[in-house]
This record gives C-alpha cells, structure tokens and sequence, in this order.
C-alpha cells in the first residue's frame, strides 16, 4: 500500500491510502472479496451508545417533586421506574 499526499480545499495536506484490498485469504466470503469480485457489499449498522450498566441503576431511582416548586395546580407525585 502507498499513501497520496493530497490537499482540501482549505489548503491542508492530508494523506490518502491508494491501492486495492488485499486478496482473500479463506474461502469464506467478507466484504472485501465479494468487492474484489465486482459485487456490492452491505453492512448493517448500528449505533448505539447506551451506558446500559447506568441505566440499569437510574430506574432505581426515586424523585419526589417538592409542592414548594410547584404552582400549586399540579399533584406532587412520586416517580419512579426509570426516565420518562
């Protein structure tokens, strides 16, 4: 593999890596050998970021509204079981 060094269009340099994919080397089938045959290759994403561990904690939790910061037309419950 070799890199090309090229500019944007903000006049800064960046590195580009020229060549193809290395050749297969099993029999099984990826990405990079069904492109190296001309077919199209497809991969589903997803993204996905949740601290599970933390949400886990946070539907323990408990809040209790304060009637002090309330407008006094709104009941004061407590909620529980997660993030609403």
């Amino acid at each position: 593999d070799k890199f090309q060094r090229r500019s944007d269009p903000w006049g800064r340099d960046y590195y580009w890596l020229t060549g193809g994919p290395p050749p297969p080397t099993s029999s099984h089938e990826t990405d990079l050998s069904a492109i190296a045959k001309g077919r199209v290759a497809l991969t589903p994403l997803d993204y996905n970021m949740t601290k599970k561990a933390v949400l886990a904690e946070m539907e323990s939790w408990q809040f209790a509204l304060d009637e002090s910061t309330m407008d006094g037309d709104i009941s004061t419950d407590t909620v529980t079981g997660g993030v609403r």
